[in-house]
């Protein structure tokens, strides 16, 4: 004012109600024809809600910068026109270079693992032609000589005429995730080949004992009722009547408890490995399982097969059948049904069983039951041999097993 200059500042002034509010002060002087000072003109703007959200905008920026750094995702913004690019500065912490290092597009190529560059280039690209929102993975090289795994997510904005003209997005280091998924895979992997080692020397030693309960112990008992026959059939003199009926009565009863016996041991033979799974193959031996399960638990089976043979390895025949086994058992343990209708068809080179049941449907909650140890032992057992398995319930009408495997060969 001294000076006769015109100025503008920002301040707070104390309003008649005490507060103080951000003010802008603009101040302009009037001269006469002479250059003279006549007067001053002044306007104060209450500037305090524009104040309030600039502090609110810097607040959110902060908090912006810090859940980048959080999440280590940069976000970034790439000018088509004039080529110009702009990175947040966790962006340039995720490629371990220094602020503003970053101005038009190709100085990041660079950084990005050779082996990645084409696919950056041909996404983007891609994605601008398409006027498409894009998603990929590529490997960051830093200057230091670590690596990185980059997620970049971006979109593509267009002018009025539908011209693209900004592509902007985020990128988020996974390194650390995608290093632990890796392990993860492979710790998966490995368990997945010690089960498959596990289930196939279980199978192998039920399939010992059951030859030799079959073998040994049958053969033991069918010569031991052989025996007993050939007492029976024999003429005793004996000057006793009733001893000699009492002998007979007693040979008869052990014949009887033999013949029990042996049915126990085919039973338990059948469970351990039913020998009819390898005389006569997999379709024969869900066939005569279906017979057994109608006669035991008093649930129809109707059956319709399309092949009678099929190429399938002993694992594959094995799995398969004991997955059979298995949805049966649900069905007597769980299903409340009355009916079962099983299928086994093949498609598009695949073998389809399909167990149907008439019960009250298995629920999405029991599904994903992680304690639900017969449906995981299933899938297990598909996954195993590279097949696929899928349940699906609905309340009161029943649920659907279908299992479909990969097969080698014709049927």
């Amino acid at each position: 004012m001294e000076v006769g200059e015109a100025y503008e500042e920002e301040m707070r002034l104390r309003r008649t109600d005490g507060e103080y509010h951000w003010f802008l002060v603009r101040t302009a002087p009037l001269h006469d024809e002479q250059g003279n000072l006549v007067k001053w003109y002044g306007v104060s703007i209450d500037i305090e809600d524009r104040k309030r959200a600039e502090e609110k905008l810097r607040q959110s920026e902060r908090q912006l910068i810090e859940a980048q750094r959080l999440a280590h995702v940069g976000g970034w913004d790439w000018d088509l026109r004039s080529n110009e690019v702009t990175w947040s500065d966790e962006l340039y912490r995720i490629f371990g270079l220094p602020l503003g290092a970053i101005k038009v597009r190709g100085d990041a190529m660079p950084f990005i693992h050779p082996e990645d560059r084409d696919l950056v280039l041909s996404t983007v690209k891609r994605a601008i032609s398409n006027k498409e929102p894009y998603s990929f993975y590529y490997r960051v090289l830093r200057a230091d000589g670590t690596e990185r795994i980059v997620q970049s997510r971006g979109s593509v904005l267009s002018d009025e005429h539908g011209e693209p003209i900004r592509v902007f997005g985020a990128s988020q280091d996974v390194t650390e995730f995608k290093r632990a998924e890796e392990k993860l895979k492979a710790t998966t992997e490995q368990l997945r080949a010690l089960s498959a080692s596990v289930q196939s020397a279980r199978e192998a030693e039920a399939a010992r004992i059951s030859r030799e309960i079959h073998d040994e112990l049958g053969s033991a008992l069918t010569s031991l009722k052989l025996d007993l026959e050939l007492i029976r059939r024999k003429d005793f003199p004996s000057t006793n009547d009733a001893d000699l009926a009492r002998f007979q009565e007693k040979i008869k009863t052990m014949m009887q408890l033999i013949d029990q016996t042996v049915d126990i041991v085919r039973k338990i033979s059948a469970e351990l490995r039913p020998s009819v799974l390898d005389d006569i193959g997999l379709v024969a031996a869900i066939r005569w399982q279906a017979h057994q399960f109608e006669a035991q638990a008093g649930i129809v089976c109707h059956y319709d097969f399309s092949v009678e043979d099929i190429a399938l390895d002993p694992q594959q025949a094995t799995a398969v059948f004991r997955v059979f086994q298995e949805a049966l058992t649900n069905v007597v343990r769980h299903a409340e049904a009355t009916r079962v209708d099983i299928t086994l068809d093949k498609e598009n080179g695949d073998l389809v069983l399909t167990i149907r049941d008439n019960g009250r449907g298995i629920t999405a909650d029991e599904k994903a039951d992680r304690r639900s140890l017969g449906l995981l032992g299933m899938q297990e057992r598909v996954n195993l041999i590279g097949g696929s398995i899928h349940v699906t319930g609905v309340k009161g009408q029943g649920t659907v097993i279908m299992v479909r495997v990969p097969v080698q060969g014709k049927a």
